[in-house]
């Protein structure tokens, strides 16, 4: 079984990683989120700094998510999506997944993104040619 924090760095790293690589923005938004939301951010930290945790299926850490945890986990992975001012297609598709197999529907995740974009106008999403 996994701590709160467990879960939130294994998450949160996942959809930090989507783009290939991780930034530094994305690794403060992780800590600066969990801090605000009383997670014991040292705790956060060490899961971030833990290999074996973050080899581990993401999906058996989704799936372990305790129904109190769900919203949380879910506004922290968009919070962590849109750290570096842009979010992106592929970003936004793993965040529905997560809330897919936590038995959200799509419209949590829309609404929760949008509270985010009403409070940074500024970010950008990225374009896509149909």
């Amino acid at each position: 079984m996994y701590t709160k924090e467990q879960q939130f760095a294994r998450i949160l790293t996942n959809i930090a990683g989507v783009d290939g690589e991780y930034s530094q923005s994305e690794i403060q938004k992780i800590i600066s989120v969990a801090k605000a939301n009383d997670l014991n951010s040292d705790a956060v930290l060490e899961a971030l700094n833990d290999s074996d945790l973050l080899k581990t299926n993401v999906v058996d850490v989704v799936k372990s998510v305790k129904e109190d945890d769900k919203s949380l986990m879910i506004f922290g992975a968009l919070r962590v999506a849109c750290a570096d001012g842009v979010i992106t297609i592929k970003e936004l598709a793993r965040v529905h997944a997560f809330c897919d197999i936590m038995g959200y529907g799509g419209q949590f995740v829309t609404l929760r993104f949008l509270e985010i974009l009403k409070k940074e106008p500024s970010l950008k999403i990225e374009s896509v040619d149909f």
